[in-house]
């Protein structure tokens, strides 16, 4: 574990002779508190804190790697920055910002009251939001409610049925629905139907009248639009009358939208605990709030940079 140590010694105090510049040059200030920490191989890391602004700097023992991120106010991890995004920490959630488009991305495992029929007591909600557009999109997925350390854990290869997919536009005036008539909203869920049901023979029918072909199989998938959620919390779609969507004409649409298909491996690391740079600078950024509550002033070096002007 990742453990910060005294800063008055020899050691750290030659490691930052080295990062004076590197400092200035990043965090763009002459006035930056720094803190060394020791991993578990023991090399000597240091985090460099110019106001909130913070280099995390790793020794992986030839050279050091620098990650960045933020802190708050009240001395606690406000966001964390990847190649691919911006992961701000919520008191219940992580926000993800794709550093591409801005889009907004959240996913949470989320425990149902009662299994579904299929027997999952769970379900992964995987949120996209565009400020610019406000259009929301929600895509929920059956998954086992499972926990790794007391977290909820979510493992990618339950990821491949998406049960409902939510689209709301406006959604900073005009929430997601609990219950009524979904008006001016695109609710669809998903119909898995077995070749020996009713409902397979009554979508075969359609297809043959209304496309003239049918693709037999040992099961069908068709997303209908949901017309009514009751009081209850289920969804009337009026199956099989409306119109019917494959699940690639449904994740087009998602992507007509400017949004991705599926959930990001690297979003689920994240959520899961196994992004390991930004599990240890959760611990950092805990303990630094120890030090600066307590005021434990070994703890940190205060370095005030006088840039070189010379040409």
């Amino acid at each position: 574990m990742i453990k910060l140590i005294n800063g008055n010694c020899e050691e750290v105090l030659s490691e930052l002779g080295n990062v004076v510049n590197y400092a200035y040059e990043r965090l763009g200030t002459t006035d930056i508190t720094a803190y060394a920490a020791l991993n578990d191989e023991k090399n000597l890391n240091l985090i460099l804190r110019a106001n909130n602004q913070c280099i995390y700097l790793v020794n992986d023992g030839e050279k050091l790697i620098s990650y960045y991120f933020t802190m708050n106010d009240e001395n606690e991890l406000d966001c964390y920055l990847t190649n691919d995004y911006e992961v701000y920490v919520r008191e219940d959630s992580l926000v993800f910002v794709d550093r591409e488009n801005a889009n907004q991305l959240s996913v949470n495992l989320i425990k149902r009251e009662i299994s579904d029929p299929e027997g999952f007591d769970g379900f992964v909600s995987y949120v996209q939001y565009n400020t610019d557009s406000d259009l929301h999109v929600e895509m929920q997925i059956p998954h086992m409610f499972r926990t790794v350390n007391n977290m909820p854990h979510i493992y990618t290869y339950n990821l491949n049925k998406i049960e409902s997919i939510f689209i709301d536009k406006k959604f900073s005036k005009k929430k997601p629905m609990k219950f009524g008539i979904p008006i001016n909203k695109e609710y669809f869920t998903r119909f898995e139907l077995d070749f020996d049901t009713i409902g397979y023979s009554e979508q075969k029918y359609k297809d043959i009248l209304l496309k003239g072909s049918f693709d037999d199989g040992r099961s069908v998938v068709r997303y209908y639009r949901i017309k009514l959620i009751d009081l209850d919390g289920n969804y009337v779609t009026f199956f099989p009358l409306g119109i019917d969507y494959t699940e690639e004409e449904i994740l087009n649409r998602v992507a007509g939208y400017g949004f991705s298909k599926t959930v990001p491996d690297s979003i689920i690391e994240i959520y899961n605990g196994n992004d390991s740079i930004f599990e240890e600078i959760k611990e950092i950024c805990s303990q630094i709030k120890q030090v600066e509550d307590k005021k434990v002033v070994d703890y940190k070096l205060i370095m005030q940079i006088i840039p070189d002007n010379k040409e």
